[in-house]
């Protein structure tokens, strides 16, 4: 069987220790199973990388938390583990992984969290790595220390960091299993399981805190017998595990990959994952090999393709990230209540920053976002801020949910990958845990909203809630709308006004100045923070007195990084009309726009909303005298907006040229 690996290309040998069987009483070692595999791999040529898994009964110390085991005594074993193998085969074992996945943690009967409090970092997990890694790097400073597997909970990584975990482990660790369900069983699919998208998610993290771990995919497979989704056969069995190999050296920062080679007798259930099928037959010999997978012989082809990383990155398309943040309104509450409803208070006392936050207090009480418009069949990040204060980890836990629209009449939900709430947060730096997670809005969703609720019982304070596009990079990146503003034709002393937005168009925080080279040009501020930045730009002849010609300048923002020159222009000459403002604003039903002209135009009004987005044209033909426009509240497609704040442009062409007036409009119902 080893022989077989051998010729498939495999190099090292993922080897799984059980620690319950292997030290069934403390202090007391079975190493038989280990020796084996030892001997084995060393006859065969393979290094090893142990992976660790199973508690002993007697070394957990909270009933129905199997992960609250003494770390000490977790190091203990795996350094006697480590010096086993030095004494066996000197040199053999490369890499350490603690194969457990906490992020699955579970616990029948033990209402309301079900031990789900263990799936937080901050509960056990941190002290048994940070603990094991020293106690290794001390004695087997030669052997890597790779995390935990992460299935699903993608932000894991980032909950790491933030408790100070980032110098405990030299690699992050993927299990990657696809889903079978229809929509999500390829791989390569629109869809927020898109391995490529994944795995550059995870990495970005670690950026994000100015580290460049590798990766390493140390489970995967398919069973070929779909869980209820129906057989879908060796050969795609064997495509998939192709692609996720192929994907993984393309990317380049991926160092390591281990297909589950599991040799089984079953072709049913998870058995049917292994690129081997065996006669029942485990000890060395003729016939304990009766059939290799095709999985098998794409992998071994493949290996023979490429039988070096070079760790070059190659192109691998991932999801389209969306173009701009959503304006999610008020989101640091810095307004009080305004853009959110249900059962919360305003805190001046707890933030994050600034200087309120949402609270919410018991059983029941949640907090839900004014809706927001979003491009569908696009990637974002869904951010926050959120503090808990419960009696006990176990006691309460804060669930969060996005629930979005199509079509009038439709709404969908998505829950964040294997989050299962967020408890106690006292471990985090200040009480606050930030919390992230990826979202790929399905095609034909235009708005959405947020809703954090709190199951069990205990308080929580939420803060600095963002949606924005998942670029995959560090660097802030800033949109201006419009990317030029002309103001029309002014006659001396007059002033024209237009709002301009800065809007975030990446996955990081924003902040910048706003600078002009004109003195006739004026901004209504100098600085700008957040994601979505309305700046009224004011151009006025009264300063410069023309009477003829195109006069031209220019306003900068600039962010760190990067910046951008909007051209701000008008011409001089005579004037001849009139725009008022829009009333009743704010508005129930509907709004009315006025313009007084002096004679026939063509006159528009473009309505977007807070972060740039054109949801309603309306073109008149305006006659002489007073004209009078309505929107209804409907956008484009007849359906009616949320409440919350509009901006609006109103244009009037004419003879000589076109004359802009844009301002804010609220519905509030």
């Amino acid at each position: 069987m080893n022989a077989a690996y051998r010729a498939m290309g495999v190099g090292t040998a993922r080897v799984l220790l059980d620690w319950a069987s292997a030290e069934p009483v403390y202090g007391g070692y079975d190493w038989s199973t280990w020796d084996t595999a030892l001997v084995h791999c060393s006859s065969h040529g393979f290094a090893v990388s142990l992976a660790v898994y199973g508690v002993p009964a007697w070394a957990i110390r909270v009933p129905g938390r199997e992960l609250s085991y003494a770390p000490e005594a977790f190091a203990e074993f795996v350094c006697a583990a480590l010096n086993r193998a030095r004494t066996l085969a000197p040199g053999i074992v490369q890499s350490f992984e603690w194969h457990e996945e906490p992020t699955h943690a579970w616990a029948d009967g033990m209402s309301p969290l079900h031990g789900t409090e263990q799936r937080d970092p901050s509960q056990y997990f941190v002290a048994i790595l940070t603990t094991t890694y020293r106690a290794v790097k001390q004695a087997f400073p030669e052997v890597a220390v790779v995390m935990d597997g992460i299935r699903g909970a993608f932000h894991h990584v980032d909950d790491l960091y933030q408790l100070g975990c980032g110098p405990y482990c030299d690699a992050i660790n993927i299990h990657q299993y696809q889903p079978h369900a229809p929509g999500y069983d390829d791989p390569s699919g629109m869809h927020l399981f898109h391995f490529p998208t994944l795995l550059t998610y995870l990495r970005f993290m670690a950026n994000r805190w100015g580290d460049d771990k590798p990766v390493w995919v140390t489970q995967y497979s398919w069973t070929t017998s779909g869980w209820g989704w129906g057989d879908i056969g060796e050969d795609r069995k064997a495509a998939y595990m192709e692609y996720v190999t192929d994907v993984s050296r393309r990317l380049g920062f991926v160092h390591r990959v281990f297909p589950e080679l599991g040799v089984s007798s079953s072709t049913a259930g998870a058995g049917s994952a292994a690129v081997v099928y065996d006669d029942g037959n485990y000890m060395p010999g003729p016939a304990s090999l009766s059939v290799v997978t095709t999985a098998y012989l794409r992998l071994q082809a493949y290996a023979q393709a490429y039988p070096v990383w070079t760790g070059v990155p190659e192109p691998v398309p991932l999801l389209p990230a969306a173009s701009r943040a959503c304006a999610v309104t008020n989101s640091g509450f810095e307004s009080g209540a305004a853009g959110w409803s249900g059962a919360f208070s305003v805190d001046a006392s707890t933030r994050f920053a600034g200087a309120f936050s949402a609270r919410v207090d018991g059983a029941g009480g949640y907090i839900e976002s004014a809706r927001f418009a979003l491009e569908g069949g696009r990637l974002y990040e869904v951010k926050a801020r959120v503090k808990v204060d419960a009696p006990a980890p176990s006691s309460a836990a804060v669930w969060m949910e996005l629930f979005y629209s199509s079509a009038p009449g439709h709404l969908g939900y998505v829950i964040p990958e294997n989050y299962y709430g967020v408890v106690d947060t006292r471990q985090y730096p200040g009480g606050w845990r930030r919390v992230c997670w990826p979202y790929f809005s399905a095609p034909g969703a235009c708005e959405a909203f947020l809703k954090f609720s709190l199951q069990g019982e205990g308080t929580f304070w939420l803060d600095d809630v963002t949606v924005r596009p998942l670029t995959m990079s560090t660097v802030p990146v800033a949109t201006v709308i419009p990317s030029a503003v002309h103001a029309g034709v002014l006659g001396v002393g007059d002033r024209v006004s237009a709002t301009v937005l800065i809007v975030n168009a990446g996955s990081e925080d924003l902040a910048g100045v706003i600078t002009t080279d004109r003195p006739w040009i004026t901004v209504s501020t100098a600085a700008f923070t957040g994601d979505v930045t309305a700046v009224t730009v004011s151009v006025d002849n009264g300063l410069l007195r023309a009477s003829s010609g195109r006069h031209a300048g220019a306003v900068t923002v600039s962010w760190q990084g990067g910046s951008t020159a909007v051209p701000v222009s008008f011409d001089a000459g005579g004037t001849g009309v009139s725009v008022t403002n829009a009333y009743p604003n704010p508005f129930s039903d509907a709004v009315t726009f006025r313009c007084v002209l002096d004679a026939p135009a063509e006159v528009r009004v473009r309505v977007y909303t807070m972060d740039g987005r054109l949801i309603r044209s309306i073109a008149v033909r305006g006659a002489t005298g007073d004209n009078r426009i309505l929107w209804d509240g409907c956008n484009q497609q007849g359906m009616q907006v949320a409440n919350g704040p509009y901006l609006y442009q109103v244009e009037v062409w004419d003879s000589q040229g076109v004359r802009r007036v844009s301002g804010k409009v609220a519905r509030l119902r």
